[in-house]
């Protein structure tokens, strides 16, 4: 998912205050995961979220200036934002993350390394967070 495939009534995003995490995202050290963290926001202020394959704008997508491949900062990024949706629950998603995408996980690492590079992902994130 990227930003650019999520729209939503202004109003709705405006009355519960909700904006995306500043700590993460594309121009961050921890550059992914801003959209899954701002849906979940908008889950927990009880917005209904619903996924509609409906075309409403156009986009260059063929390259990307973000994403080079599962590697060390991909993984710490995922863990900062697993922390930015819910500091409970975070590890159980990192866990869930790492089986579900085993395929990717088995390539170049261990399902341990990734968690240690997702959990010092979630560190970078507590500290920028304390450094704001």
């Amino acid at each position: 998912m990227s930003s650019v495939e999520i729209t939503f009534k202004r109003s709705a995003i405006e009355e519960k205050g909700l904006l995306f995490n500043e700590l993460i995202g594309a121009g961050e050290a921890l550059y992914c995961g801003e959209e899954s963290a701002f849906l979940y926001a908008a889950l927990r202020a009880g917005l209904t979220v619903r996924y509609a394959p409906i075309k409403i704008g156009t986009t260059d997508m063929s390259t990307s200036t973000w994403f080079s491949s599962y590697n060390q900062q991909y993984f710490e990024s995922k863990g900062a934002a697993f922390y930015a949706m819910t500091s409970r629950w975070y590890r159980i998603l990192m866990i869930q993350f790492i089986i579900r995408k085993q395929k990717i996980v088995k390539g170049d690492y261990t399902y341990f390394a990734v968690l240690k590079m997702m959990s010092n992902g979630v560190k970078a994130y507590k500290k920028a967070r304390d450094a704001k």
